[in-house]
């Protein structure tokens, strides 16, 4: 059975601004994919979670679009939850929906 992908904005990465919604879903993660704004108190709240920096910083080396894209589709089958804490356009989110949904 497919797990669930929940993408949570961080914000500017401050674990006070989050929702109590992204709050939970971080409890509950069983995968956090975060980029490098999001703080060492964000990550806090998902002590149970592996993590993954996926990150993307300007003329530093990034994780590619589509790996993060692999990487959530491969997770995607066998975890319970995902947590994408990173800021995303919804042009990345919309192809990326696609694929989850085959």
């Amino acid at each position: 059975m497919p797990g669930k992908v929940w993408f949570v904005g961080a914000g500017p990465g401050a674990a006070d601004l989050l929702t109590l919604r992204a709050l939970r879903v971080l409890e509950q993660a069983n995968l956090v994919l975060y980029d490098a704004l999001v703080g060492a108190e964000v990550l806090d709240h998902a002590p149970q979670a592996q993590k993954v920096l996926v990150g993307k910083r300007y003329a530093r080396e990034s994780t590619e679009q589509s790996e993060i894209d692999r990487l959530l589709v491969a997770r995607h089958g066998n975890m319970k939850s995902s947590s994408g804490s990173r800021g995303a356009t919804r042009r990345c989110l919309g192809g990326l929906m696609r694929r989850l949904k085959r």
